[in-house]
């Protein structure tokens, strides 16, 4: 798998590199994300199960990868892990754009709407 090729920020997309595999066409794809604080183990990230993976705020300063497992020609269940990114980073905010909300998981399940951004801003 490729490495990557831009930094990671919160609300930004990841997307896994293509997968190429020598012995035939790959099948069964699964995709499981990964994040690591610096010195810690790999933790598999909850519901980040597609190719596609979009930071949130419980990433900030933490490394990133994911693991393919997929069938082949050859057999069945293989796998293969991506290079880790950079750490997660802060967005970098537009000249003349209003600044750009980063909430904490789970937020909008506890009803929190823009009206109560106010209650956060220790974090952003």
């Amino acid at each position: 798998m490729a490495a990557w090729t831009s930094r990671p920020v919160i609300g930004g997309t990841l997307i896994a590199p293509d997968l190429y595999d020598p012995d035939g066409e790959v099948a069964n794809i699964t995709y499981q994300w990964e994040s690591q604080s610096s010195g810690e183990a790999w933790q598999g990230i909850l519901f980040a199960e597609t190719r596609e993976y979009t930071p949130t705020i419980d990433d900030l300063n933490k490394f990133l990868r994911v693991i393919v497992r997929y069938d082949d020609g050859e057999g069945d269940d293989k796998s293969v892990i991506s290079a880790e990114t950079d750490p997660v980073q802060r967005p970098v905010p537009i000249a003349g754009e209003p600044p750009i909300p980063i909430l904490p998981i789970g937020a909008a399940l506890y009803g929190v709407d823009a009206l109560d951004l106010e209650q956060f801003a220790d974090i952003l």
